[in-house]
């Protein structure tokens, strides 16, 4: 309260954030994106024109190597000429690739259809939940422990095959198995559309799959941090 009579009302509900300055979430990289893409909204947004080549963009944040991680997107715009494509990229991907090209694992929303682009392979997918609308959600987990990719759209997930029956709680039926060890990081494209991504758990429309935790500065600081059984043999002279 201001004594001055200058206290700020509130006039909505009051949201309490886990993003903080000593827990941080990722975001989209502006110096990890295509040339035309624009970020927004705290770059948690991404607004793409008519190019796969130049409308992509990558999170400030890479995967760990181990552990099972969680996020979500939001579908900004489902109608016209339109591509949204979410997932992961590894990393040789370059800013100036392709948003279905090799070195990225999506998930490819258009106004009539979901399908997959698994390294530049394309599969044609077959989910109840099409043709998507606005508002619908993409799913991303990533299983590092097994470098399995699951994709889902809604209460969908995808197989490798395009139908759905993907369980990345059991960890079966991924949409991409075994991919190589490397340095994964969020991905995103957009082809005359907009999507909003969704690290923060707050944010999540659905519950993660059983195991799977949000990638945040905490988290990735647990799963890669070891701690020596025995810290007196540290000092020992």
């Amino acid at each position: 309260q201001s004594v001055n009579s200058n206290s700020f009302i509130n006039n909505n509900t009051v949201v309490t954030t886990t993003n903080t300055p000593t827990n941080r979430y990722p975001v989209w990289n502006p110096l990890g994106k295509g040339t035309t893409v624009a970020l927004s909204n705290g770059n948690t947004k991404a607004t793409g024109t008519s190019s796969w080549t130049t409308n992509n963009v990558i999170s400030t944040l890479p995967l760990p190597q181990t552990g099972k991680w969680y996020w979500e997107s939001y579908v900004g715009t489902a109608t016209g000429t339109m591509g949204n494509s979410h997932g992961i990229c590894n990393s040789s991907y370059k800013p100036s690739d392709g948003g279905v090209d090799a070195n990225t694992w999506v998930i490819i929303t258009n106004a009539s259809q979901t399908d997959m682009y698994l390294n530049a392979t394309h599969i044609v997918g077959s989910l109840a939940s099409d043709p998507p609308s606005v508002g619908d959600i993409l799913r991303v987990a990533w299983d590092a422990d097994n470098n399995n990719l699951y994709l889902g759209l809604g209460n969908d997930w995808m197989k490798s095959n395009g139908a759905t029956g993907g369980n990345p709680s059991a960890g079966t039926n991924p949409s991409a198995a075994g991919l190589a060890a490397d340095t994964y990081y969020p991905f995103a494209a957009q082809y005359n559309t907009n999507s909003t991504e969704y690290f923060e758990e707050a944010d999540w429309t659905y519950s993660a799959p059983t195991g799977y935790i949000a990638l945040n500065t905490t988290n990735l600081a647990a799963a890669t941090t070891r701690t020596a059984s025995d810290t007196n043999k540290y000092f020992q002279t």
